[in-house]
């Protein structure tokens, strides 16, 4: 009976989920400018290895016209997230000095983008589509966030983006 006892608790104990490890990578403040009805991306290190199970970002950057920009998240394998996808009324995302200004935030749980004017600061706001798609992809390797300008005559410039990815460890 107590050996019976004894596997229960370790077969219990060998299910239980595995622990998240959570670390923020960040640009730090940069000055990137947008290049203008072109592509644009910035890449992020990320040398820790394992799992994807959650992911959150965290952009800072001026544009004269957020309803031109398709700002988007690149996993190491090519798998592609849009952010915001030509949306908004206003400019820029966030507000402030680079990293230490108040950055527009994405994550799944996030409240629904809806049309309105943008820097989008006071929610966590959902990306176009979830982020539940990264969901086991392995960490490492470079993450890229990947700005497309539709329409000539606005330039823009990316100050930091940050992004937050929990690891199954």
């Amino acid at each position: 009976m107590r050996v019976l006892v004894v596997a229960l608790g370790l077969l219990a104990f060998a299910a239980a989920p595995a622990e998240a490890a959570t670390r923020t990578y960040s640009s730090r403040t940069i000055a990137r400018s947008l290049a203008d009805a072109a592509t644009t991306e910035v890449g992020l290190r990320v040398a820790d290895a394992g799992p994807v199970s959650k992911v959150r970002v965290f952009v800072r950057l001026d544009h004269p016209a957020t309803s031109e920009l398709t700002v988007s998240l690149v996993s190491p394998s090519g798998v592609s997230v849009p952010l915001i996808a030509r949306r908004g009324t206003g400019s820029n995302l966030g507000s402030g000095a680079g990293c230490g200004g108040r950055l527009t935030g994405f994550e799944d749980d996030g409240t629904e983008l809806a049309e309105g004017s943008s820097p989008f600061l006071d929610e966590p706001w959902a990306p176009e589509r979830p982020f539940a798609r990264f969901q086991g992809e392995e960490a490492r390797g470079t993450w890229r966030l990947r700005i497309e300008d539709a329409e000539p005559g606005g330039r823009g410039t990316l100050r930091c983006w940050k992004l937050e990815l929990s690891r199954a460890v």
